[in-house]
């Protein structure tokens, strides 16, 4: 995460899903979720030159001029191939870890349950969108 592997402008060859996610069903912030065809295609667009070896099937970037409270807060890539369960909730976690912290600064038993509600509802509507694409587009 940071501002050296953020890039504002993508190149969308490869992007075959994008979908703004709210960070919580209320949430007045959103991450970007992109799902790419190739591994080249999602390090060209998370992290291009940015890592040795880029052996990793999904990433979380927190956007670098966020603001306070409202507006983009980061973006999670993810290969097509990978794109189960496991990876999408991992990436999230990453997303609610930082969102964590810039919102409450530290975990205690009074936010605990609003931190695992705002997960719940980004992975609800997460799979929604996911399983909406994909049935309008099973090759018959």
């Amino acid at each position: 995460m940071g501002k050296g592997l953020y890039i504002e402008d993508k190149d969308k060859t490869g992007l075959l899903h994008f979908w703004k996610i709210r960070m919580g069903r209320t949430g007045k912030f959103h991450i970007n979720v992109y799902i790419w065809k190739t591994s080249e295609d999602m390090y060209r667009n998370a992290f291009p030159g940015g890592l040795e070896e880029q052996d990793f099937v999904g990433c979380y970037i927190g956007y670098p001029d966020r603001k306070k409270t409202v507006g983009k807060f980061g973006e999670i890539h993810i290969i097509e191939e990978y794109a189960g369960a496991a990876v999408v909730v991992h990436e999230f976690e990453h997303a609610l870890l930082d969102w964590t912290q810039h919102t409450y600064k530290v975990v205690n038993s009074q936010n605990h349950e609003k931190i695992c509600h705002v997960m719940s509802d980004m992975n609800h509507m997460f799979w929604k969108r996911y399983y909406r694409y994909e049935v309008k587009n099973v090759v018959k």
